[in-house]
């Protein structure tokens, strides 16, 4: 009688797809993002964040890159006082298109 294991054994590995994301306030000013969160990420979306604050904390942690650098051309980071100073609708888009692509919640299932 064989007691061997048949789990196969693999590196774990980031499997996210990146997405690209073009602002409307910024011609050609492309954001990458991460089409879902990692688990360890989770502990982080305290319920007691605001609902603009959870926003801000997701968006932290999927944007891969973005194009905007300060005066002498040094990306600048993607924290809560950078993401603050985007227009209305270039943070709408990255928020609608981070809800779109992940549903880690089940919030926005369609029933078949």
């Amino acid at each position: 009688m064989s007691t061997r294991s048949s789990l196969k054994i693999m590196k774990l590995t980031d499997p996210r797809k990146i997405l690209t994301v073009e602002l409307p306030s910024f011609e050609g000013g492309n954001v990458e993002i991460y089409d879902s969160l990692l688990t360890q990420e989770l502990e982080s979306l305290d319920s007691s964040l605001s609902e603009y604050d959870r926003g801000i904390k997701i968006l932290q942690f999927l944007i891969k890159s973005w194009p905007f650098t300060d005066e002498t051309e040094k990306q600048i980071p993607i924290n809560k006082e950078n993401l603050g100073k985007l227009p209305v609708p270039d943070f709408t888009k990255l928020m609608t298109t981070v809800t779109e692509s992940m549903d880690f919640l089940g919030k926005g299932s369609k029933k078949k």
